[in-house]
């Protein structure tokens, strides 16, 4: 099941039409329309507002990534971890508060697929991601060659 099929399956299983899915997790009902149809996907901040509502866990939303490793590469842009107290982002400032940062580092260097992620040059974000490689401010990635490159 790839994430557009897992995003249906949490609204249909929380009897939700697209309208009441995106008042819930404050973006509109196009968004979660071209989510469905694989068009765009839900950014990381998003994602983790979607495991605390519907009670589904962060693993459950990515790990699609696995299926195909080798025809796979996943850009991430997590919420930064220096931003969690500033109440800068979402409604009311209530984004990126409680993101589990250390529990997101763990499953992301455990994906067997290729990865490239923005995140904040902070001391944690540092530590978290220590052994993979550091492309100066703020971009990680796993390891990966181009392919014919």
């Amino acid at each position: 099941m790839n994430l557009s099929e897992k995003i249906i399956k949490i609204r249909e299983e929380n009897n939700l039409t697209q309208e009441e899915m995106a008042e819930k997790i404050f973006v509109t009902r196009q968004a979660i329309s071209k989510w469905e149809r694989g068009i765009s996907y839900p950014s990381l901040d998003v994602l983790d507002q979607l495991t605390k509502i519907f009670n589904v866990s962060f693993e459950e939303t990515m790990k699609y990534s696995n299926d195909d490793p080798e025809n796979t590469f996943i850009f991430l842009d997590p919420p930064y971890a220096k931003q969690e107290s500033s109440g800068l982002y979402g409604k009311g400032g209530s984004t990126h508060h409680g993101f589990p940062h250390e529990h997101f580092a763990e499953y992301t260097k455990s994906m067997k697929c290729n990865w490239f992620m923005t995140y904040d040059d902070s001391v944690i974000v540092r530590k978290l991601f220590a052994g993979n490689t550091y492309f100066g401010t703020p971009c990680y990635f796993k390891p990966f060659t181009i392919p014919g490159g």
